[in-house]
């Protein structure tokens, strides 16, 4: 049993530390079993479906940015020392220079909660060549300027950038990268049934019931070995 575990541990510490390749479910799919069973010995296979990924071929943006505002602000402190010249100037009221202050920056501050910050936005249309020649898009928004350009090969749910090998690595183009190094026997043939069990399979085909029909009489159900001493004929 410890030898057991201690085996099982080995396995999970060498898969946790393989590289994991991502290959194209079409391409993996044309490999034999054998050359599966070598490469995930040494990886991590993590296979995409061919509908799920294209080539960039072009790409189109427009900047959707907004500036900032701030006339709330303005409107607010104009309104504030309005209002206090207003009540400043009333019979037995004084007018200070520093209360009119107060009144313009808390007019600004309540003014200013109708302003907008400036918001950086960008809106990008893709192009993208899919592996059965077809052309799709896809459009993205982000507050980056920066976009993907024309031949990186993009996972059109994430609309991110994917392994370049994933749209161009055909299953000749995984054996000469991942297979290059492995030797892979032809596969041996089947050994040939031993005595034994071909004894064993006769007997089982003479014990069957069947279905018999002897000379000019009506079919009997009998055994296969029955039915041949008695001449007739298997239906």
């Amino acid at each position: 049993m410890r030898l057991g575990l201690a085996a099982l541990a080995a396995l999970a510490l060498s898969n946790a530390h393989a590289q994991t390749i991502v290959v194209s479910s079409q391409s993996w799919g044309a490999l034999s079993s054998e050359e599966r069973a070598s490469i995930q010995s040494r990886y991590v296979v993590d296979t995409r479906d061919g509908s799920s990924y294209g080539e960039i071929v072009d790409a189109q943006g427009i900047d959707l940015s907004t500036p900032g505002t701030s006339s709330g602000a303005a409107i607010g402190a104009a309104i504030g020392n309005a209002a206090y010249i207003d009540r400043a100037f009333k019979p037995d009221n004084n007018f200070s220079a520093k209360t009119q202050l107060a009144a313009i920056l808390l007019g600004a501050v309540v003014g200013s909660a109708l302003d907008k910050p400036a918001q950086a936005q960008y809106k990008f249309r893709y192009a993208v060549r899919m592996q059965s020649g077809d052309i799709e898009y896809r459009d993205v928004l982000q507050g980056e300027p920066f976009r993907h350009p024309p031949g990186v090969c993009l996972d059109l749910t994430s609309v991110e950038k994917v392994p370049q090998s994933l749209y161009a690595a055909g299953p000749d183009a995984l054996r000469a990268r991942y297979l290059k190094d492995a030797t892979i026997g032809p596969r041996p043939p089947p050994a040939p049934p031993s005595k034994t069990e071909a004894t064993s399979s006769d007997t089982l085909k003479d014990n069957l019931i069947i279905q018999c029909k002897p000379a000019n009489l009506t079919a009997v159900a009998t055994t296969r070995e029955k039915c041949l001493l008695i001449n007739g004929e298997i239906l």
